[in-house]
C-alpha cells in the first residue's frame, strides 16, 4: 500500500448518448515527428469512464480527451486500442490522434454498436510511451491508458447514484457511492452494485495507485450485487403472510471478503434464510426506514447475519440496527438523534417527585415527549401507544428534562423519551433507575468489595489480562444474596479514556450454590455495540427457570465460598473446531463473546476474611493493566482496542446455525 493519493474519476452519462464531433483532425503521421525526442507529455484525461445507454439504443459516441503540457508545435501522438469484443468498437482516429500548433487538448470520439442488453463491453486505449516520456508535468493527470466501459440496459432501469454505508466489514465512516436500479418487470425489487466493492473503496482507497489495486489487495474478486424486494402486507413470504408495509427481504450477498482464518468467503443473509427466524417479527430490522416524496425508498435498512457456508457460523446482526444501509439518490436523512442521560430524581417546592434526564436532540426531533412508566415496559411499545394516542406522553425538550413521577409508581423503572413526526415514532430510547416512595429502599451497602475483571479489559487490550478493582456492593433486605455491583465497570470506562460504565450489576446468589448473572449492560460501547455480560447458568435461567438449571445444568451456575463468588471454567467450541473455556459470555453488537479465558473473573464480597481481601487488595494493586496505565506505557485508545478486539473476534465464531435450503 502507498501514501501517494489518487483521485479516480468516472464519468456517468446516465441515460444519455453523447454525439460529438472529433475535435482534433485525425490523418497520417508526419514522418519523422514521432520519433523526435522532444517530450510532449501526452495523457488521458481520465483512467475509466462508464456509459449506461438506454435498452432502446443499440449503438452510442463516447468522446474521450486527451491532453498534453507542451502545447508549442504541431504534434501527432499514437495509441494501441484493445476491445473486449469484436465487431462492437471503433473510433474516428485510427490509431493516432493530432494536435493544432497551441492546442492542449483533442478529442477521440469512440463508437460503440451491436450492444446486447446488459452485457458490458469493454475498450482498453494506451498511449505510445514515445509521447509519454514524462508524465509528471501534466496537471495531476497521468493516466497512460483509459478503460471504457459501454452497455446498455434491461430490465433492470437505473434509479441513479446512491450511498452505501457499511458499518460492520469495513468499519469505515464515509459512504460508498454505488448505483441502484429498479426492476421493470417488477418494480418492488432494487438492486444495489457490488456496495461492498464501493464501501471499501470510498474508505480506503486514496492510499492505493488505483482502484483495481485497493479491490484486489482486499477482495477476492466473488463480490456480487445486493438486489432485494419490497414486502407488502398481504404477501406470502417464507410461509408468513406479511402484515407490515416496510418489510425487505435480499438474496445472499458475496461481500468478495475472504476470511483466511476460515478460508471462506464471507456471505451476507437475510434472517429469514434461517430457520432459527421464521416469524416476522424476527426480520423487523430488515426493512425501509424512511420514505421520499416521490414513493421511492430513502433509507434502507440491512440487518443481516455475515455467515460462512462452509463453517456453518459467523457473526449474527440480524437483531441490530444501522448494520448496513443505503441512503437513494437525492435522500438526506432527518436528524432525529435523541441520546439521554438519567442524572436522578428531584422533588419540587410543591411535592412533585420527578425523575431528571438530561437529553441532546437533533434539529429535527422538534416533537418529542416523555413518560415514566414500570422497568419491564417494552419501550417499542410504549411508544407505540404513545403515537396511537392510547398513552399520553409531556412534552420535553433539548437540554434539562423532568417528568413526574406518577404516584402508584415504585421500585424499578424507566423513562421512555420518543421522537415523534407524521404520526411516526422516529426514535425511541429509554434510561431505567429505581425510585421506592418515602425515601425506603430495599437496597444496603455492605460496603467495599472487589470485582476482578476478565472479560472487557482482556479482550481490548493485547496482554489480555485481568484488572482488579474496588467496588460498593449492596444486598437487597427483602431478597437475601441479591447483590448489586455499583457502577461496576467505571473504572474501566476511566482507565480507557471512555466515557460510560454507569449500570449497577445484579447477582443472584439467593443460593449460595446456584449464582448466576442475567443478561445485564454495562454501560460501555467502544464502537462495536452496547455491551453487556452474562453467565451461562443466567442464559439458561432466562429459558428453562432456576429450579430447572439446578436439576439438569448444576455444573453451570458459580457458588459463593468463603465470602467471593467464584464462577465455573466451562468449554465451548469455536466454529473452527477449536475448545475455548471461559466463564461469562460478552454480549456487543448482536454477537457473543467467550469471557474469563484467564480464567480469573470473581467477586470478592464485603465482610470476606481479611486474609481474602488482603488478596484481593494485593491483586488489585498488582493488576498488569492499571500498573502500565500508571506508567503512561499504554494508550488507551480506539486504535488499540480494535486492535485487540479484531485479533480475538475475527477469529472466535461463538454462534451456530443453520441455513434454509
Amino acid at each position: 500500500m502507498t501514501n501517494r493519493n489518487m483521485k479516480i474519476n468516472k464519468l456517468f452519462l446516465g441515460l444519455a448518448v453523447v454525439f460529438a464531433g472529433c475535435l482534433a483532425a485525425c490523418n497520417t503521421d508526419v514522418e519523422g515527428e514521432y520519433y523526435s525526442p522532444k517530450t510532449e507529455n501526452v495523457a488521458f484525461e481520465v483512467e475509466k469512464t462508464s456509459v449506461l445507454l438506454p435498452k432502446t439504443e443499440t449503438s452510442g459516441i463516447v468522446p474521450i480527451r486527451v491532453i498534453r503540457s507542451n502545447t508549442a508545435g504541431a504534434y501527432t501522438a499514437h495509441y494501441t486500442a484493445v476491445a473486449s469484443n469484436e465487431g462492437i468498437f471503433s473510433d474516428d482516429c485510427n490509431g493516432t490522434v493530432n494536435f493544432a500548433d497551441g492546442e492542449g487538448f483533442a478529442t477521440i470520439n469512440v463508437k460503440a454498436d451491436n450492444l446486447e442488453k446488459e452485457v458490458p463491453y469493454k475498450y482498453t486505449m494506451t498511449l505510445s510511451p514515445a509521447d509519454t516520456l514524462t508524465v509528471d508535468t501534466v496537471s495531476t493527470h497521468k493516466f497512460k491508458q483509459i478503460v471504457i466501459t459501454v452497455q446498455r440496459e434491461g430490465d433492470w432501469i437505473l434509479i441513479g447514484t446512491g450511498k452505501f454505508y457499511d458499518t460492520w466489514l469495513w468499519a469505515g465512516d464515509k459512504p460508498g457511492e454505488c448505483e441502484v436500479y429498479y426492476n421493470e418487470k417488477n418494480p418492488n425489487q432494487y438492486r444495489i452494485v457490488q456496495p461492498f466493492e464501493a464501501a471499501l473503496f470510498f474508505n480506503f482507497g486514496e492510499d492505493y495507485d488505483d482502484y483495481d489495486a485497493c479491490i484486489s489487495d482486499n477482495m477476492d474478486g466473488n463480490q456480487t450485487n445486493l438486489t432485494f424486494t419490497l414486502l407488502k402486507p398481504g404477501d406470502k413470504f417464507a410461509d408468513v403472510t406479511i402484515t407490515r408495509n416496510d418489510l425487505i427481504y435480499y438474496e445472499g450477498v458475496n461481500t468478495g471478503y475472504f476470511h483466511s482464518t476460515y478460508g471462506e468467503d464471507i456471505m451476507m443473509y437475510h434472517p429469514a434464510d434461517f430457520s432459527r427466524y421464521s416469524k416476522e417479527s424476527d426480520w423487523v430490522h430488515n426493512c425501509v426506514v424512511e420514505w421520499q416524496e416521490n414513493g421511492l425508498p430513502g433509507r434502507v435498512q440491512f440487518a443481516p447475519y455475515f455467515f460462512l457456508d462452509g463453517v456453518g457460523g459467523g457473526w449474527n446482526n440480524t437483531q441490530v440496527d444501522g448494520v448496513e444501509y443505503f441512503d437513494f439518490p437525492g435522500f438526506e436523512m432527518k436528524d432525529y438523534t435523541l441520546e439521554m442521560e438519567y442524572t436522578g430524581i428531584f422533588t419540587d417546592p410543591e411535592g412533585v417527585v420527578s425523575a431528571v434526564a438530561n437529553l441532546t436532540l437533533g434539529a429535527d426531533a422538534t416533537n418529542t415527549v416523555a413518560v415514566i412508566v414500570p422497568a419491564d415496559a417494552d419501550a417499542g411499545a410504549v411508544a407505540d401507544a404513545i403515537v396511537a394516542g392510547d398513552l399520553e406522553g409531556m412534552p420535553v425538550e433539548n437540554g434539562y428534562a423532568a417528568v413526574p413521577i406518577p404516584e402508584d409508581m415504585n421500585g424499578k423503572l424507566q423513562m421512555v423519551v420518543v421522537v415523534i413526526d407524521g404520526g411516526v415514532a422516529k426514535a425511541v430510547d429509554s434510561v431505567f433507575f429505581e425510585y421506592y416512595g418515602g425515601g425506603y429502599s430495599p437496597w444496603t451497602s455492605l460496603g467495599t468489595g472487589y470485582w476482578v475483571d476478565d472479560i472487557v479489559v482482556p479482550m481490548f487490550t493485547e496482554a489480555g489480562q485481568p484488572y482488579a478493582y474496588q467496588v460498593e456492593i449492596e444486598e437487597n433486605t427483602e431478597t437475601p444474596g441479591l447483590y448489586r455491583v455499583l457502577k461496576a465497570y467505571a473504572p474501566v470506562a476511566a482507565a480507557f479514556e471512555e466515557s460510560g460504565g454507569e449500570e449497577d450489576i445484579e447477582v443472584n446468589a439467593e443460593d449460595p450454590q446456584g449464582v448466576y448473572i442475567l443478561d445485564q449492560p454495562i454501560g460501555l460501547d467502544f464502537s462495536y455495540g452496547p455491551m453487556s455480560i452474562e453467565t451461562q447458568g443466567g442464559y439458561l435461567v432466562s429459558q428453562i427457570g432456576f429450579q430447572a438449571v439446578k436439576e439438569q445444568a448444576p455444573e453451570t451456575l458459580g457458588k459463593v465460598e468463603n465470602g467471593v463468588i467464584n464462577f465455573p471454567v466451562l468449554e465451548g467450541k469455536t466454529s473452527s473446531g477449536a475448545m475455548i473455556q471461559y466463564q461469562v459470555w460478552l454480549n456487543m453488537g448482536g454477537n457473543s463473546y467467550f469471557g474469563g479465558r484467564n480464567k480469573s473473573f470473581q467477586i470478592v464480597l464485603p465482610g470476606a476474611p481479611s486474609q481474602v481481601m488482603k488478596k484481593a487488595k494485593s491483586l488489585a494493586k498488582a493488576s498488569e493493566f492499571e500498573s502500565r496505565m500508571f506508567k503512561n506505557a499504554f494508550k488507551a485508545d480506539k486504535n488499540a482496542k480494535a486492535s485487540s478486539f479484531n485479533r480475538i473476534a475475527k477469529q472466535k465464531v461463538r454462534s451456530f446455525a443453520t441455513l434454509r435450503k
